[in-house]
């Protein structure tokens, strides 16, 4: 079961597509999470780079997908996503599910 929490970046209803995605694994970070969270989103902010980041929690058994969601809602002008699965499958599951999942060019 995979879950998706989405924040998009739109211009008079049409999605503009990031330059840059930042693809985020997490297992169990819901203690760390958040200040390195808010550093990222900040400087994205602050410098006005066109990109997303994502967080990809790999059925961590904490609340490391709220502690991304409301750090995410603190910075709504950029473009964010938490994908959360229920069953730990892996740092490169993870990688490679947030990578399927970014918007920007590879």
């Amino acid at each position: 079961k995979f879950t998706f929490k989405r924040q998009k970046l739109t211009i008079n209803s049409f999605e503009l597509k990031p330059d840059t995605s930042i693809v985020i694994p997490a297992y169990n970070e819901s203690e760390r999470l958040g200040s390195p969270l808010n550093t990222i989103l900040n400087f994205v902010a602050a410098n006005n780079i066109n990109a997303e980041v994502i967080v990809v929690d790999d059925g961590s058994s904490d609340d490391t997908a709220k502690v991304a969601e409301s750090t995410f809602e603190a910075v709504p002008s950029v473009s964010t996503t938490v994908i959360r699965y229920e069953k730990n499958r892996g740092k490169g599951f993870a990688v490679k599910t947030g990578l399927l999942a970014a918007k920007a060019d590879i």
